[in-house]
């Protein structure tokens, strides 16, 4: 037995200076840890107690000070660790057309010595002269505005806005959202040097900053406020139903609505057994062309009535049932696709359709010998209130099946809608002339930085861009594509003056990708309309110990993006039969602590299939899940590998299609619509979207977009608008994209790569055990997706499927261990869950664990060791809720093929606990021990090969 020194996770060590604080800049902090605290303070916006024309956001955590007059800056920026701000700046800055604005800002000024006062020139080989401040911050300077620069108008106080709408459920924390704290708007005009066409432009810079906690966002809105042009609003379309147009139902003795006919005239010909079938409108029952993208479900359809085409004419065989062809063989001959011999057509006969995933509600053309082709009886209807042109010329029947698999079924004619019609034109473009002005780029955020705010790798003239290290301030853009996060070269910095090194301190700067790039976001700004950033997450920590930072922006998270808390347990499905589906629903009730079904890609489930027949089906396999408490949701591949269509997205350089759909065309439209139309019809509350919009620019000139300079722009808006309607619906999304808090996805993509499962099972095991490991640093548990391969995925074969589970099992269990240990959601995608009693007993033992211990195992991890495959490894689950009867929950995993027992120093600082903790491993008993002096418990591990274990942590007296 051994002692694992690298595990003992002192106490964070923070540097509190709130005294300091208090006198220095007329601030006191809160001292307590905000990462453990149970109460906080107050966020508030109020006059600075010395400063004049000087406000402070803050909440005890973090202050940020605004001087309004005679000059707008940030004054500071302070935070326990100290003063971040090392020098004024613009607050932000905006280009309209190609004029670019400061927002706000103060120039130093250097007094002469015949008293007057002038700008501080910028240095030019002789260093800052008279001690003109220019890297550095020098408070005893004298500054003026900037007149060249947005001037500040006004303030508004209000609370913090959702930026989605969101309610706990499926597990999640019940949270407070939008979080409580105030939201601080400050409002600018343009300057009297501004363009003639950009005198009415309001930018409005907003701030809201959170109860208790050192984060905040920054967002800017450009209004033009004169006369009042609006927009139309865009109308929304749907694809075209393309479920065949002759299919078997249920027979109904009432007549079905209008579109759907199940009644047939049968029209005698020469012979007593030759007859024509046909309904409404005088269209008659056809053997027409088939189609790949069909197969067998469309060789049947309905055409105008013909009595010389013989592709309409039939004989019924009274004793067998059958209803032959009359076609001739060159009317076969002209088929592209049929399932008729032209060398046999008198014995094709009409069939029932056992070709497909769900056979039995589709009709074909079987080709001879037909000893079990589709058996038929003709049954007279009545004819009272059924309606139809040639109603005196034949009898009424319907034609109900006699086969075995598809008894009581008859031929229901389904009208089909025509081919696709081509995209909608683009919704109608305003030229941008008068009253209208362009926001071609923005910078939301401009800050310079001390270190260790800011980063310690700081750009140099040969290297400029962004560092590959982090400080303590954390930036996250809520928008992926387009955005730009840069720490630049202070601008004061002189190259040609050696002295001036100090500037080489970086300026932060969070706005928009450059015009090379099209981030844009080049948006038209009508009358009386506006444009609104994204929002800039600032994190300001307070260490840089790696664990201390992760579970800062792991707070962030769960504050910011409460929705990636929900945790349903699901299984992605390759079997969506109807009995394929009703298996998997046992299966998961059988074991319990599943919650939900999402129908995998390449199992058939299409969600763009609008068929009647089709949702139908569907909405019934959910119904059956719902009985049995599990949700139900699909798959759906949104815009990547969508391309070569008129949506597809243009390269700007090339003209040739990217590949992938554009979502500022038709295409966006058409699936919301489809999206909804389908949910709604069906009850499916779960989407995983593949592919979605992924920054790709697009060149077209026939889509909704302007240009390649708004296209990024454009496209995300309407991706994360479509996000934004699924949290409105409740509906739990899957994006392999951050729409995390621009859009309000559940998920975003995991820590793997997908050909690391094509690995024989051991190996892409051993992987992802250690990717769950190191990823839980920044991410939480529940904010990602990872992966299971039950059946084979990509090219690894039985060597890297865990089925059959009966020959596997040990691999599967850790699988299991593996992902609910740490509260990751996986995608175990396969028919099934358990194939004996021996791996149903297994299953169940861990989905119990999951369901006993859900609350703390989506609660975040201190890490304890890595995985290196050799020795024991582990981390601990922890939260400071003193509400929560268990504190922590330690997972150890023995990955070797040896026996193994270790000591370890579990570290429970982030519980909050000061004293003693009841301790038991596993479903043991429980005793009491006392922390120690760096808040850990001691607990010894002995672990048999492969072997897996936890240890729970109880509150006293709880």
């Amino acid at each position: 037995t051994t002692t694992n020194k690298m595990a003992v996770a002192l106490r964070p060590v923070v540097v509190v200076v709130a005294v300091f604080c208090a006198s220095a800049f007329g601030y006191t902090f809160d001292e307590s840890d905000w990462l453990i605290a149970q109460e906080s303070q107050n966020s508030t916006f109020a006059p600075h107690p010395s400063v004049p024309n000087t406000y402070i956001l803050g909440n005890g955590r973090i202050a940020r000070m605004f001087t309004v007059s005679p000059y707008f800056v940030t004054y500071d920026l302070v935070t326990p660790v100290g003063s971040a701000l090392r020098n004024f700046g613009p607050e932000s800055t905006v280009t309209l057309g190609s004029n670019q604005y400061d927002i706000g800002g103060a120039i130093p000024t250097l007094k002469l010595e015949n008293g007057s006062v002038v700008p501080c020139p910028k240095p030019s080989g002789i260093g800052p002269p008279n001690n003109c401040p220019t890297a550095y911050l020098n408070r005893s300077t004298q500054y003026m505005p900037n007149s060249m620069a947005f001037v500040y108008k006004n303030f508004s106080v209000s609370k913090p806005v959702a930026p989605f709408p969101w309610k706990p459920k499926r597990h999640a924390p019940n949270v407070p959202w939008p979080p409580p704290g105030l939201r601080v708007s400050f409002s600018f005009t343009a300057p009297p040097s501004a363009n003639a066409s950009h005198k009415d432009v309001v930018v409005t810079i907003h701030y809201e900053i959170f109860d208790g906690v050192p984060i905040m966002t920054k967002s800017m809105t450009v209004s033009l406020e004169s006369n009042s042009y609006t927009e139309a609003s865009k109308p929304l379309s749907v694809p075209p139903d393309q479920q065949g147009p002759i299919n078997i139902e249920k027979c109904n003795p009432i007549l079905p609505p209008a579109n759907w006919e199940s009644k047939f005239y049968v029209s005698l010909g020469a012979q007593a057994a030759q007859i024509q079938l046909y309904g409404p409108g005088n269209l008659c029952l056809s053997i027409v062309n088939g189609t790949a993208y069909h197969d067998y479900n469309d060789q049947l359809d309905v055409r105008p009535c013909d009595s010389s085409d013989t592709l309409q004419l039939w004989n019924y065989d009274n004793s067998s049932g059958n209803i032959f062809s009359r076609a001739s063989p060159a009317a076969i001959k002209s088929l592209v696709k049929t399932g008729c011999d032209p060398a046999n057509v008198s014995t094709c006969s009409v069939d029932v359709n056992n070709h497909q995933d769900d056979p039995g509600t589709t009709l074909q053309m079987e080709p001879a010998p037909c000893a079990a082709c589709g058996k038929w009886k003709l049954i007279p209807q009545s004819t009272k209130n059924h309606v139809s042109a040639r109603s005196q010329q034949g009898t009424l029947v319907q034609i109900q099946s006699l086969t075995f698999d598809a008894p009581n079924l008859c031929v229901w004619h389904t009208p089909i809608p025509p081919p696709p019609p081509p995209p909608p034109p683009a919704p109608p473009k305003r030229p941008c002339l008068d009253g209208c002005v362009i926001v071609t780029s923005a910078t939301i955020e401009m800050l310079n930085l001390n270190y260790p705010f800011s980063p310690s790798d700081i750009p140099s003239m040969d290297d400029p861009g962004r560092p590959s290290s982090d400080g303590l301030l954390h930036i996250h853009p809520s928008q992926v594509h387009g955005s730009s996060v840069s720490w630049s070269l202070d601008p004061a910095f002189d190259p040609s003056y050696s002295g001036n090194d100090g500037a080489l301190q970086p300026t932060l700067m969070v706005g928009y990708a450059p015009s090379s790039a099209y981030g844009g976001p080049a948006a038209r700004v009508y009358s009386n309309q506006s444009f609104t950033s994204y929002r800039v997450l600032e994190l300001f920590c307070d260490s840089l110990e790696p664990e201390r930072m992760g579970l800062s922006i792991r707070r962030m998270t769960r504050m910011l993006a409460p929705q990636t808390s929900e945790a349903p347990l699901f299984l992605h499905l390759t079997d969506t039969s109807d009995l394929g589906v009703r298996k998997a629903v046992d299966q998961l009730a059988t074991v319990g602590g599943f919650d939900m079904i999402v129908f995998s890609f390449g199992s058939g489930f299409d969600l763009e299939n609008l068929s009647p027949m089709y949702l139908k089906k569907v909405k019934g396999d959910i119904d059956y899940a719902h009985a049995k408490g599990i949700e139900i949701g699909g798959y759906d591949l949104v815009s990547l590998s969508r391309g070569n269509t008129p949506y597809s997205a243009i390269n700007p350089q090339t003209g040739q299609s990217e590949g992938s759909a554009c979502f500022a065309s038709g295409w966006n439209r058409f699936l919301l619509n489809d999206v909804l139309q389908f949910m709604n019809a069906t009850g499916l509350s779960m989407l995983e979207t593949d592919g979605p919009y992924g920054g790709t620019p697009c060149g077209a000139t026939d889509h909704d977009h302007y240009g390649a300079d708004d296209s990024v722009q454009k496209q995300w808006e309407n991706q994360a608008a479509f996000y934004k309607k699924m949290r409105e619906l409740e509906v739990f999304v899957h994006a392999p994209d951050d729409y995390t808090f621009d859009g309000g996805a559940n998920k975003h993509c995991g820590w793997y790569q997908e050909m690391q499962f094509s690995l024989p099972r051991w190996q892409h095991i051993s992987i992802s055990h250690t990717e769950v490991y190191d990823h839980t640093f920044s991410n939480t548990p529940t904010e990602t997706w990872m992966f299971a391969p039950l059946v084979d995925y990509h090219s690894g074969g039985p060597p890297a499927a865990l089925e059959p589970f009966s020959q596997n099992i040990e691999a599967w269990e850790w699988t299991l261990a593996t992902y609910l240990g740490a509260g990751v959601g996986a995608c175990y995608r396969g028919n099934e869950v358990f194939d004996s009693p021996e791996v149903q007993a297994m299953v169940t033992k861990w989905t119990k664990f999951w369901v006993k211990y859900r609350s703390i195992l989506i609660e975040d991890i201190v890490h304890i060791r890595r995985p290196n495959m050799q020795n024991i490894d582990g981390f601990v689950h922890v939260t400071p809720n003193k509400t929560a009867s268990v504190a922590a929950l330690a997972m150890f995993y023995n990955p070797s093929l040896m026996n193994q027992s270790e000591s370890f120093n579990v570290p429970l600082y982030y519980t909050g606990e000061v004293g003693s903790v009841m301790v038991a491993e596993g479903e043991g008993a429980f005793g009491s021990q006392m922390l120690s002096r760096d808040y850990s418990i001691k607990v010894n591990v002995t672990l048999a090969a492969r072997g897996i274990t936890y240890f729970v942590f109880m509150r006293p007296g709880m």
